[in-house]
């Protein structure tokens, strides 16, 4: 996560941990000691993400 300043965190029920940066989202998986940005994955990429939040049915939101 270089040079990027976090505005939201979340770990997960499932034991990841989100973050949410300058630069989209980032995510640290369980037993994992480097986070792993994700790129083109979802549509927060290269937006400030400023909210996490995770639904009872386990699905990721991300408010920009």
């Amino acid at each position: 996560m270089d040079d990027r300043t976090i505005r939201s965190m979340l770990e997960s029920r499932d034991g990841t941990f989100w973050v949410g940066t300058t630069h989209g989202v980032a995510m640290l998986p369980p037993g994992q000691s480097k986070f792993l940005p994700l790129h083109g994955i979802d549509s927060t990429s290269g937006k400030i993400v400023i909210s996490i939040c995770e639904s009872k049915d386990g699905s990721m939101w991300f408010g920009t």
